[in-house]
């Protein structure tokens, strides 16, 4: 029987304009089968992280009783920073209307794609600001939770990821920004890479990446990768789920043997 991966991912690992089976989490399943030399089954859940995620996460446990977890800690929910939900935000009423036009245009291709408003992106960002998701503290928060709530599995091999840049550039349109979000990162990943340490789990993030997780993007939204990186990130995510696969020594859930095997 297959090795059962549950992949927490983003919207990046969705990317509706590539083929299902050359997205990151197919094609880390196919080579963490290579890799392990058994055959791989990965389901793939959209992670996001409001109060219903650990809730949520505990369910997906349940339900798909997966072998081994990759958990990624998304930068979006902390690091980007939404000039429409700033609009929104400080204007209320007023600014609804111009904040929703804002979205509408970063979701249609036509324009959101186009280099052109990347650069004017940038320039809002410079001038007016913007809104993440979620605080840096909630973020913790909720993957802290989630983290324990996969840990009671006790049978389970886990895998975080932490998926914030390492590689900056020095554009001065958002060097502000940048420098906000190098202290965000620093508190989410480093909270919850220590966390991870105490509690023996695998933390793995994008300092040796070589900058993979801002290539390909410029001729989409400026967010999402291409197939080319959606392939160097199922290597990188294989790398450690391999590895901690083996150093776990674990089978497949229908080859261990007493009450879990009956699951």
């Amino acid at each position: 029987m297959a090795v059962k991966l549950l992949f927490l991912g983003n919207s990046n690992d969705a990317n509706p304009d590539i083929p299902e089976e050359q997205r990151s989490p197919a094609r880390t399943a196919a080579l963490l089968a290579e890799s392990i030399g058994e055959p791989v089954e990965v389901t793939m859940r959209n992670a996001w992280a409001d109060a219903a995620l650990p809730g949520l996460v505990e369910k997906w446990m349940l339900r798909y009783q997966p072998d081994i977890v990759l958990f990624k800690v998304n930068w979006y929910w902390y690091g980007y920073e939404s000039v429409p939900a700033k609009v929104e935000r400080v204007l209320g009423r007023v600014g609804s209307l111009p904040a929703k036009a804002g979205k509408r245009a970063a979701e249609t291709p036509a324009i959101g794609h186009r280099r052109l408003f990347h650069q004017l992106r940038r320039l809002a960002y410079r001038f007016i600001g913007g809104d993440a998701p979620f605080s840096e503290q909630q973020v913790i928060d909720v993957s802290t939770a989630v983290i324990r709530k996969i840990l009671a599995h006790e049978d389970v091999v886990l895998v975080v990821k932490g998926t914030a840049t390492y590689h900056l550039d020095g554009e001065p349109a958002v060097a502000d920004y940048r420098a906000r979000f190098v202290r965000k990162r620093d508190r989410v990943e480093g909270t919850l890479a220590a966390l991870c340490a105490r509690l023996g789990v695998r933390w793995a993030d994008n300092r040796n990446t070589g900058g993979l997780e801002h290539a390909g993007v410029e001729d989409g939204d400026g967010i999402h990768h291409d197939v080319g990186v959606q392939e160097l990130m199922a290597g990188h995510h294989v790398r450690d789920l391999a590895e901690a696969w083996k150093a776990a020594g674990r089978q497949a859930a229908s080859t261990r043997e007493g009450p879990l095997a009956a699951r």
